[in-house]
């Protein structure tokens, strides 16, 4: 499990996993090249669709500024990576001013 989390119906839930949730600046930025995240697409479960690609574009932008890419590079490559909007109360459960969950996947080619 990478992340669990729950919503109610006009109130609010939370993240249930991780436990503690850091924040992203602590990823740092400019950290090279190294790490390119070559596909990406999202999904909306408020919306029941997929994200425009231009939504997916900058919210990977903001990831592939960090080291985190670069970090997953260096234990084999990156694949592609996933985008969600999180809203933590479904009532309002709407792309914008969610938070982002970006899944990751990387890995060795063999």
């Amino acid at each position: 499990m990478v992340f669990a989390a729950s919503v109610v119906w006009a109130g609010r839930e939370d993240i249930r996993f991780p436990a503690e949730w850091r924040d992203p600046s602590e990823l740092g930025e400019g950290c090279g090249r190294g790490g390119d995240i070559p596909r990406a697409h999202g999904y909306s479960l408020g919306a029941g669709a997929g994200l425009e690609a231009a939504t997916v574009d900058r919210v990977i932008g903001a990831v592939a500024r960090t080291a985190l890419p670069a970090a997953l590079a260096q234990g084999g490559s990156v694949f592609d990576a996933v985008v969600l909007p999180y809203g933590r109360s479904s009532g309002g459960l709407v792309d914008e001013g969610a938070e982002w969950i970006v899944v990751v996947n990387g890995g060795w080619m063999e």
